[in-house]
């Protein structure tokens, strides 16, 4: 690769690493808007639409582990989706919910230090 290309490249990386903190708190809003909620369909959406950019984006500028641990979170989101009315007649789910982004705000909170 150029020189060009990498500086770029790891620029990109830098803005990635930058937002990261904004990104943490929009996805523990909407968590705790879901806990909080009635509506909580509404806010499972946002909150996989949020992860999903988040696996994207982190896979894009290779943040593998990150990736694949917000992978997980969007894959549990998607299960919630398409069974929501199993899971969220079931009070434990918001608590695997939990357990799952407490890990990825982990691993957010190593990539910005």
């Amino acid at each position: 690769m150029s020189d060009d290309f990498n500086k770029q490249f790891l620029e990109l990386q830098r803005v990635f690493i930058d937002n990261l903190p904004e990104r943490k708190q929009r996805i523990n809003a909407l968590l705790s808007q879901l806990y909080s909620n009635e509506l909580q369909q509404n806010i499972v959406i946002n909150l996989h639409r949020e992860v999903h950019n988040l696996t994207g984006a982190a896979g894009c500028y290779q943040f593998k582990l990150l990736a694949a641990e917000s992978r997980k979170v969007e894959n549990y989101l998607s299960g919630v989706l398409g069974n929501n009315q199993v899971f969220l007649q079931d009070p434990k789910w918001q608590e695997q919910l939990g357990f799952y982004i407490a890990g990825l705000t982990k691993l957010i909170d190593e990539e910005v230090k």
